[in-house]
């Protein structure tokens, strides 16, 4: 009986620790679900038009934008020294591929990329070549890796890797 009497007693206690464990717990879903809400998730795309140009593309296929914090281009695991337009432009001189009209753009820190959108990173023009040249041309970027490190609005962080393939 002192169980049911302590019941009776505290009910309004009960009942007030009760709501305040429901409100915690809503209050950390809430939470979880904002900051998905928000998540970025980049990723790469390479295309071959024709098996004339190659154009590498950076998306971002999460909900919400991506802080981009670092972008690093690495040349046979050694990461390169310049910083913006000239990283790219630079490092692909670098390659032993023929002259051919290339470009490129790197991410500058705490530029953002929104959500559902995608941008050229690279560009490389091939057209006259032989196939033998474009051989060469995929075995020589196989020599690059490019790494991006970014972050939610929330602050959470994530890297992004692209090793050609």
């Amino acid at each position: 009986m002192k169980l049911w009497e302590f019941i009776g007693n505290s009910a309004s206690e009960i009942i007030a620790l009760s709501a305040l464990g429901l409100a915690i717990w809503q209050g950390v879903s809430t939470r979880r679900h904002n900051r998905l809400a928000v998540k970025p998730h980049l990723d790469f795309s390479s295309k071959y038009s024709d098996g004339e140009t190659f154009t590498l593309w950076l998306k971002n296929d999460g909900i919400g934008p991506a802080i981009v914090k670092k972008y690093e281009l690495f040349l046979d695991g050694v990461l390169q020294p310049n910083e913006g337009s000239k990283l790219v432009t630079e490092t692909l001189k670098k390659l032993n591929t023929p002259s051919v009209s290339f470009g490129g753009m790197a991410l500058n820190p705490n530029s953002s990329l929104a959500a559902s959108t995608k941008q050229q990173i690279l560009h490389y023009d091939m057209e006259n070549y032989s196939k033998s040249l474009r051989k060469d041309f995929e075995s020589e970027f196989k020599r690059i890796e490019i790494v991006i490190k970014y972050e939610s609005l929330y602050g959470e962080r994530f890297t992004a890797k692209y090793q050609f393939t």
